[in-house]
């Protein structure tokens, strides 16, 4: 699923991608340590970033496997 959301690109409208990206690779998402509020109480949102067109350049979603969560 990372990978597959990673490789995505897609242009000229906003994707929840990032987001999709930060929560999937999170550690406690991982380890199966959430909650139906855990993204509100863990995930800094700002942290996503925007979507960038192909070409443009980073791809869409590189905000989120840098770690854009918050600690």
């Amino acid at each position: 699923m990372l990978r597959a959301l990673g490789e995505t690109e897609i242009s000229g409208v906003a994707t929840t991608i990032p987001a999709d990206l930060a929560i999937l690779s999170h550690p406690d998402f991982i380890e199966s340590r959430h909650s139906t509020n855990w993204v509100e109480e863990r995930l800094d949102p700002a942290s996503f970033g925007s979507p960038t067109p192909a070409g443009d350049g980073p791809a869409i979603g590189d905000e989120a496997r840098s770690g854009c969560y918050a600690t």
